[in-house]
Formats: structure tokens, C-alpha cells, sequence
């Protein structure tokens, strides 16, 4: 193991094949578990593909382009992804751009980012801009780089 440098912009420092990182790098378990919270014999990749569509689904006949769950919840029905659930149920500083056609994108927390990227549902992680606002009080320093960053998004 070596020492990791603190990064929030970068995503490379991170062996996704490490097993010690990651649960679903490897299976431990013999065949029991896939991950520490999905048993082997529910297809975990199809119910989030197919999760993901109804999403999708549902967006189209409501007439959205994109939508940005902040939700624990919302956040695990339309990806599976589940980081530091109970923190984030409190503190919104993990979110999802969720296009109607086109590439989902995590804004996670800094050095996190290891968690979900296994997931299909997934294409990029990004690091959160609203990081701790919702406890320090510095929302008027957050608010513009993180709507600047969601606009750009529903331009690509």
C-alpha cells in the first residue's frame, strides 16, 4: 500500500482492482455476494439498467432534458450507487446529472470517487462544487461553479 496524495480534481489515484478499495473488484465471498450489499443471485446489472431506463423513460413523457438528484434514494434507484448514504441524506454534497440521452455524470465527494465507478450506470466522476456548503455556511461561494458546471452539461 502507498500513500495516496490528496487530489479533488483527479480521478487516476485509484486502483479499481484493488479489492481492498473496493468490494466488487473482487469477490471474496466465493459466489455469496457480489458486493457487500447485492446478493449473487439478483442480477444487480440488469435491475440498474433497467431502473436507469424507467427513468429515462418517465423523463421523456414529462418532457425534462436532464435532471439532478440530490437524493440518497433517487441516487440508488437510477444508478445503484450508494456512498456514505446516511451523511448524504443530510448533506447535499453528492449529486447526479442524469441526461435524457447521453452520459450520466457523479459529482462525488473528494477521494470517493472509487465507490461507483464500477457501476455501468455510470460514465464520469467529477468532484463535488457544493462540498461542505451545507455545513459551513459558504453557499454564496458554491452556488455559481456548481450551476455554471450544470449548465454546461445541458449544452453539451
Amino acid at each position: 500500500m502507498s500513500i495516496v496524495v490528496f487530489d479533488p480534481d483527479s480521478t487516476e489515484d485509484v486502483d479499481f482492482r484493488d479489492r481492498m478499495r473496493h468490494p466488487a473488484a473482487a469477490d471474496p465471498a466465493g459466489g455469496m455476494w457480489l458486493s457487500d450489499t447485492e446478493p449473487s443471485f439478483i442480477d444487480a446489472d440488469a435491475l440498474r439498467k433497467g431502473r436507469l431506463a424507467r427513468l429515462r423513460a418517465w423523463m421523456r413523457e414529462s418532457g425534462y432534458g436532464a435532471v439532478v438528484l440530490f437524493d440518497p434514494y433517487n441516487q440508488r434507484y437510477a444508478t445503484g450507487s450508494r456512498n456514505m448514504f446516511g451523511y448524504f441524506l443530510r448533506n447535499s454534497t453528492r449529486y447526479f446529472f442524469i441526461p435524457t440521452e447521453g452520459p450520466i455524470v457523479l459529482f462525488e465527494y473528494p477521494q470517493s470517487y472509487h465507490v461507483s465507478m464500477v457501476l455501468d450506470t455510470i460514465d464520469e466522476a467529477r468532484p463535488s462544487k457544493l462540498v461542505w456548503s451545507s455545513v459551513s455556511g459558504r453557499d454564496d461561494e458554491t452556488a455559481g461553479p456548481f450551476a455554471d458546471e450544470i449548465a454546461e452539461l445541458l449544452k453539451a
